[in-house]
């Protein structure tokens, strides 16, 4: 998230620079354009992903739709207040304010302190206390065990659990 928010500040910051300097170009702003939109693309999905590691599991619904209501809001806010700033300071002008508010965005994102959950390294199933996991050539054979083991139906109806040979 602060990578997309500082390649999208970087990206917008060319465009008063080069308006200043009189070198401004239909180009420029088609670069910028595809930059902007492809960090914003990753911004948004890293910011919906995060959101499960900052609220409880009963909260993550009610979340999620405030965090689809401050996009929708700041979407909304914010091109009203991007036509304020143009018609005020003139459009390349206007863009310091995306590149303040990309800039904001980057360290309030920074400050954002949560723990990351442990992680059970591939292919191994979660300890149980005080039972440790039974390995054969690097896998997990207990769970592979419990996992081929099935309910095989009997003649007279009845089920019996049995475990494949081997």
């Amino acid at each position: 998230m602060i990578t997309g928010d500082l390649v999208s500040a970087t990206a917008l910051a060319t465009v008063p620079v080069a308006a200043a300097l009189g070198a401004l170009t239909l180009t420029q702003l088609m670069i910028v354009a595809a930059v902007q939109g492809a960090a914003g693309v990753l911004h948004d999905a890293a910011a919906i992903s995060l959101l499960p590691s900052l609220v409880e599991r009963s909260l993550i619904q009610r979340g999620n739709s405030r965090v689809g209501a401050l996009f929708a809001i700041s979407a909304t806010a914010g091109s009203h207040l991007g036509a304020a700033l143009t018609a005020l300071l003139g459009p390349a002008r206007a863009l310091l304010g995306d590149v303040a508010s990309y800039l904001i965005s980057a360290v309030c994102t920074a400050r954002i302190q949560t723990a990351e959950p442990a992680r059970n390294p591939a292919g191994c199933a979660p300890l149980v206390a005080g039972t440790p996991p039974r390995r054969r050539g690097g896998r997990d054979v207990s769970r592979l065990s419990r996992s081929r083991t099935r309910n095989t139906p009997t003649p007279a109806g009845r089920t019996a659990s049995r475990a494949p040979p081997g």
